[in-house]
């Protein structure tokens, strides 16, 4: 970040003590509202023809292939003509991330000031879901309204690739604090510019991009920045180290144990996992509309993370994906099917548990997975492997599937274990 982003820096040299910050600023989506929501809600409002132009220019910006600001513009030009009242009606009816107005009610009360940016959310809805939250301050991309409707023109420096940072100084400045006396709580890429200009970054559920920008990371309950924000605030107890999560990842063993001790025929396993998943997709979708299918609704809310009870839980469907594609792909060689699922499983069953029991250092490029986990995983999913292979194989087995679930990517680990620890078994078996 240049220098010239940082308004009334400590000076070079200058030791920064740890303190309070006077000023706790909040990305919009992933944190006060759910992710993947605002585009997708607000353009129920559109015809046909501009959804899918809202969704080809947002496609294009998810892949690279068109920075921030020309995507806004031409996704919000879609929105010309609609009216003011149903975009506003429309954004409001979007819940809130559970927890979100608590945290902001706490902060309040304990003296904190608070701001929401975002490059995305119209400002004209931010101030509105400011008022609602007691937030103090309120930035985002400025909708031109005439006659109490879009005209589809959007401005604001916030829209550029280091626009947070650059709203952030002027917020900063406004306020007369520092940069040091500034958190910030983000979830994804978008918000690179404002961590590097800050001390304290907090990602809340951060993208695998920003996770080793984090100074801190959250995942699961927005309640659990607090004590990151002020240490006079003591942690929650630290959730259960076995639940149901990882009962289904550990017990998930028995499928390489059926298929390659029983004899059980792996393409009967696959499609008893697909029927399985299938119903499970089907109840997530009545789970949303508030609807019950027991018995996948009662085991998936006993199994979800705090971000997954406002969205679709696909870990569990990436899961069964991962396992079937391993024993279909690796049909040649079923050992280091075996081996991989083995993994999979059990290795990354055993990193959780003991991650979250017994873990204190953590993996500086992926927090907040520790080192006790991993390394925990790795020597349990060796031992389980070793079952299909030979000992020193099942030991690169697990190496190379700890390291792949050790490392931050954009594919979820659901799928990668299994697939590229196969992969790489089945090239030395």
């Amino acid at each position: 970040m240049p220098s010239a982003l940082r308004p009334n820096s400590q000076k070079k040299g200058q030791t920064i003590m740890a303190r309070k910050p006077l000023l706790v600023v909040f990305d919009v989506e992933g944190v006060i509202i759910p992710s993947q929501r605002y585009f997708p809600d607000t353009i129920k409002l559109l015809s046909f023809r501009k959804k899918l132009n809202v969704l080809y220019y947002g496609g294009t910006y998810a892949l690279g292939l068109r920075p921030l600001r020309s995507a806004l513009e031409h996704v919000y030009r879609q929105f010309e003509d609609v009216s003011l009242a149903d975009f506003i009606e429309t954004f409001e009816a979007i819940p809130l991330v559970p927890d979100a107005e608590e945290v902001l009610r706490e902060l309040r009360e304990r003296g904190f000031r608070t701001a929401i940016l975002s490059s995305s959310v119209a400002e004209i809805l931010l101030e509105r879901l400011a008022t609602r939250l007691g937030v103090g301050y309120a930035v985002g991309p400025k909708l031109e309204v005439l006659n109490a409707r879009l005209t589809g023109e959007v401005s604001g420096d916030i829209m550029h690739d280091e626009g947070k940072a650059v709203e952030l100084c002027r917020l900063l400045e406004r306020l007369q604090i520092t940069p040091d006396d500034c958190a910030v709580v983000a979830d994804d890429r978008n918000n690179l510019s404002m961590f590097h200009l800050v001390t304290k970054s907090i990602g809340f559920n951060p993208d695998f991009i920003l996770t080793p920008h984090c100074k801190y990371v959250v995942r699961g309950d927005i309640k659990q920045i607090l004590p990151f924000i002020d240490q006079s605030i003591p942690p929650e107890e630290r959730q259960q180290a076995f639940g149901t999560r990882e009962a289904i990842h550990l017990g998930s063993y028995g499928i390489p144990l059926l298929c390659g001790f029983f004899g059980v025929d792996r393409y009967l396993v696959s499609f008893l996992i697909l029927l399985v998943s299938l119903g499970y997709l089907i109840s997530e979708v009545a789970r949303l509309k508030g609807r019950r299918l027991p018995p996948f609704t009662t085991v998936t809310q006993s199994a979800t993370v705090a971000q997954e009870q406002w969205d679709y839980a696909l870990a569990p469907l990436l899961f069964a994906i991962g396992i079937v594609s391993t024993l279909l792909i690796f049909d040649k060689k079923p050992n280091a099917a075996f081996a991989a699922i083995s993994v999979a499983t059990i290795g990354d069953g055993i990193a959780k548990v003991v991650g979250r029991r017994w873990g204190r250092h953590m993996i500086p490029f992926n927090k907040p997975k520790t080192v006790e986990g991993t390394l925990a995983g790795l020597v349990a999913s060796a031992i389980a492997a070793s079952i299909f292979t030979s000992p020193l194989i099942a030991m690169f087995a697990a190496t190379v599937g700890m390291l792949v679930e050790a490392l931050p990517s954009p594919v979820n680990d659901n799928l990668s274990v299994p697939l590229l620890t196969g992969l790489a078994t089945a090239l030395v078996i």
